[in-house]
């Protein structure tokens, strides 16, 4: 069976969905936005389950971890949640991660950069991880960089 991601969206819930058997047996499907949800009524949304959860999906498969990790930030954003935004930048492994995870955080701080002292650490290191992963970090990074 082909590997691919594909998505359902609709203004209620966003589901993910990844045709592989073994990841099938274990998650058939992940709904992010009633996760995030329950998780909006708590005073912190970032935890600990957050990060083993990227580290989870980016085994799996990259772009999964990409997509929730984009969902997590805009959650951060939303809710200008810059202490677990540092946390999150702090504390993440940046060797188990890939561009795919790396890069969606600096797209979504970008605009508080000065307000995130490991910011520009994080750049640094997602772009010799790109220049690791045979790819251009110019291109992919375009924009980021004053």
């Amino acid at each position: 069976m082909n590997n691919y991601l594909g998505y359902y969206e609709d203004n209620i819930s966003l589901t993910v969905y990844r045709k592989s058997s073994n990841l099938c047996k274990t998650r058939p499907s992940f709904s992010f936005a009633s996760y995030f949800s329950e998780k909006r009524k708590r005073e912190s949304v970032l935890s600990s389950n957050d990060i083993y959860e990227i580290y989870m999906l980016e085994q799996s498969n990259s772009r999964q971890a990409c997509i929730y990790v984009n969902i997590v930030m805009h959650f951060l954003m939303e809710n200008n949640d810059l202490k677990s935004i540092n946390y999150l930048i702090d504390t993440l492994d940046k060797d188990l991660v890939s561009s795919w995870s790396l890069i969606p955080i600096l797209r979504n701080t970008y605009s508080n950069k000065s307000r995130m002292p490991k910011w520009n650490d994080l750049y640094e290191t997602t772009y010799k991880q790109i220049q690791n992963e045979g790819l251009n970090p110019l291109i992919e990074l375009i924009g980021l960089k004053d």
